[in-house]
C-alpha cells in the first residue's frame, strides 16, 4: 500500500498497531514524528504526490524503467513478469490495477509464493516446499534484486520526509535480507 496510495492517517495508524514503526527503530530510522498530525499527513502526501506522482522528478515504481537500455513503460521486463504470473497461474489482488512490473504487484506476487509454501509445508510435501523456494529465489535474483535496491536508493536520495526515506531504507534491507535467506536455503 505505501507504493500505491498516499498515505492517510488510517494506514499510518495501522502501521503503528502493527509493529511497522518498530521495524524503523530497529534500522534506526527516526520517523520524526510520534502522532500522525494533518500536518503531518498533509507533508507525507506532498513527498508521496513528488516523488511517485507527478511528471516532472517522478520516480517510476516499475522495473522496466530502470532495466531497460530505453526505460519505457511496457517494456520487455513488464512482459516477462506478465508471462511469470501467467505461468504460476497466480491470482493477484483485484485492486492491483498497476502494470505487471510495479513494485506492489511483484511484492505481490512473492507474498504469494510464500503463502502457498507455508501451505505445503504444513502436508509435509518437501518436493513442493522446495519448488517454491526455487520459484522465489528466481523471481528475487531474476526481478527484485536487479531493480529495486536502486529504486529505493532514489527513494533516500529525493525524499524530503524521514518517512519515505525510511521507506527507501527499509525496503532495501528487505530485498537483501530476503534474498539472502532465499540464497541460503
Amino acid at each position: 500500500m505505501v507504493f500505491t496510495e498516499k498515505p492517510d492517517k488510517a494506514f499510518l495508524n495501522n502501521l503503528r498497531q502493527e509493529g511497522v514503526i518498530d521495524l524503523f527503530s530497529a534500522l534506526d530510522i527516526d520517523l520524526k514524528f510520534d502522532e500522525f498530525s494533518e500536518d503531518c499527513i498533509e507533508e507525507l502526501e506532498r513527498d508521496y504526490n513528488r516523488l511517485f506522482d507527478t511528471p516532472q522528478g517522478h520516480l517510476s515504481l516499475n522495473e522496466s524503467v530502470y532495466r531497460e537500455n530505453v526505460p519505457r513503460f511496457w517494456g520487455e521486463d513488464t512482459v516477462a513478469v506478465k508471462k511469470y504470473i501467467e505461468s504460476l497461474g497466480l491470482t493477484l489482488s483485484d485492486n492491483c490495477h498497476k502494470f505487471p512490473d510495479h513494485i506492489a504487484v511483484e511484492f505481490e506476487i512473492m507474498q504469494k509464493l510464500a503463502e502457498k509454501e507455508a501451505e505445503v509445508s504444513t502436508l509435509k510435501d518437501n518436493k513442493s516446499v522446495q519448488k517454491c523456494r526455487s520459484l522465489s529465489k528466481k523471481f528475487m535474483d531474476d526481478h527484485l534484486l536487479q531493480w529495486v535496491p536502486l529504486l529505493c536508493d532514489e527513494i533516500i536520495k529525493h525524499a524530503k520526509s524521514s518517512f519515505y526515506k525510511g521507506i527507501g531504507k527499509l525496503v532495501k534491507a528487505f530485498i537483501i535480507y530476503d534474498s539472502e535467506i532465499l540464497a541460503n536455503e
